[in-house]
């Protein structure tokens, strides 16, 4: 049965492009809350250049977020919605453009399902056993904050691999012009990803400098030399954003005065926070975990049996390796945390559980690939093949209980463009002083209060063009 390993990729792809649809569709209901309001506030009368150095110097180390969020507010209040939309959309794109990329260098023969499914999948453990999706991937202050970097790194490492692969062939005066280019654009997008986020930076300069440290040791092919060159570029950015926002005077007002800890007491807390995170994550997410194991085990076994995948002679070492690298970078997630004194709070562990599907997926592909070389019956791949299918129905499980968020999604949004409406044409009226209804909070995300002086009723006054706003009023 030849074609039953390429049909059970095909329909666990289907089944995981599904699910995602779910979480896109959800998507289309956000609408502004919270900080969301203060973040629209300072683009009121203010370039976003600007408005970002105001945020800089005075309220956040973060310089890049405004501009984020000047982009969405072209859209008006739904361009939240479409924001969390196109991230979900363009971070599986990335992902799947990062693998692509990676089975060109490595020379192996690619296959769309086989390719576009581990994207999937990277993208739907992190959004399932995310502890607080709203905050980290849907809400405009998390999402800009946890979910874009990412979004951006995939597209960064993908173009290194790509720029990495085509220097590597070119002619020199050729190879000059499209170093100089590529060197630029790898800069200045690693500098911007890098202020949207702290937390996402430290893990983007850490995948960096391991990946400069294994090209400077380790290869010793043509593609050496360009690999250095652009992944230097992205670290040189992606330092450069980490260095701007440890120096913010804005720092000073958030900390008020609180001793720093010494670095090394940071990193030994970083590591204590990262083993409780993958302590917790093994207990609290065996089936998410296990699924996304045991589902790259069978794609990398199928995989390797139909497209006679080759691998290095110390391709076992990644099974020890994978486990190191992960827990390492996981506590440079927690890094920025643990110098602040914290344990990570829900929103900021995103990348933590996006790096530990990524990484199970890919110690569960390696073992697969390594046990496709043995010799065993040959109705071992008829019954992955099946377990494949069997396993595709995980995917549409969690439809389930994503489904059941849709009314409540629904109304919050159908209640929000209410008073939307009703703010604005009392505004066009002349009314100065609003009163208007309040909503119900979202995962521990505040709406509007009944004190004018509340700083969400303060900003919102401004994005409204009011001299203040109460909802102390039942909603109708």
């Amino acid at each position: 049965m030849p074609c039953l390993p390429r049909l059970a990729r095909i329909f666990f792809s289907l089944a995981s492009a599904a699910a995602l649809s779910v979480y896109a569709y959800l998507a289309a209901f956000i609408r502004p809350i919270g900080d969301d309001y203060c973040i629209s506030a300072r683009l009121i009368g203010y370039d976003p250049l600007t408005a970002s150095l105001i945020k800089y110097w005075y309220t956040s180390n973060r310089f890049s977020n405004q501009m984020v969020a000047w982009t969405a507010d072209l859209l008006g209040p739904r361009g939240v919605a479409l924001l969390a939309a196109l991230s979900l959309l363009l971070w599986l794109a990335g992902l799947t453009w990062l693998l692509y990329e990676s089975a060109r260098l490595l020379k192996i023969r690619w296959d769309f399902w086989a390719g576009f499914l581990p994207a999937e999948l990277i993208t739907l453990i992190s959004y399932y056993t995310a502890p607080n999706l709203f905050q980290s991937a849907q809400w405009r202050p998390g999402l800009m904050t946890y979910l874009l970097p990412l979004v951006i790194f995939a597209f960064i490492f993908a173009g290194i691999l790509r720029g990495t692969r085509r220097l590597a062939g070119r002619a020199a005066a050729q190879r000059r012009i499209e170093t100089s280019l590529a060197i630029t654009l790898l800069f200045f997008t690693a500098f911007f990803a890098g202020g949207l986020s702290e937390t996402a930076g430290a893990l983007h300069i850490s995948i960096l400098g391991l990946a400069l440290a294994f090209n400077f040791i380790w290869n010793k092919t043509p593609t050496r030399h360009p690999a250095l060159v652009l992944i230097t570029a992205a670290l040189a950015g992606a330092l450069l954003a980490m260095i701007g926002m440890f120096i913010t005077p804005a720092n000073a007002i958030r900390l008020e005065g609180a001793q720093s800890p010494s670095i090394l007491d940071a990193l030994l807390r970083a590591f204590t926070y990262a083993a409780l995170f993958l302590s917790e994550s093994a207990r609290l997410l065996k089936i998410s975990l296990g699924f996304t194991f045991v589902a790259g085990a069978a794609l990398a076994f199928l995989y390797s049996k139909t497209a006679d995948l080759s691998l290095p002679r110390r391709a076992w070492l990644g099974l020890l390796l994978i486990p190191l690298l992960t827990c390492l970078l996981i506590a440079a997630t927690f890094a920025p945390s643990a110098y602040g004194q914290s344990f990570p709070v829900e929103r900021v562990r995103f990348p933590a559980h996006a790096l530990l599907a990524a990484s199970l997926l890919t110690w569960g592909g390696l073992l697969g690939a390594l046990a496709a070389r043995l010799s065993l019956p040959r109705a071992t791949t008829t019954l992955t093949a099946i377990a494949l299918f069997t396993l595709a129905l995980y995917p549409l499980w969690t439809i389930r209980n994503n489904y059941k968020l849709i009314p409540q999604y629904q109304r919050q949004a159908a209640q929000w463009d209410a008073r939307d409406a009703s703010i604005r044409a009392q505004a066009a009226a002349g009314e100065k002083n609003i009163v208007t209804w309040r909503l119900p909070d979202i995962a521990n995300v505040n709406d509007l209060g009944p004190r004018p002086g509340h700083w969400i009723n303060y900003c919102a006054a401004i994005v409204y063009g009011v001299d203040s706003i109460s909802a102390s009023q039942e909603s109708p």
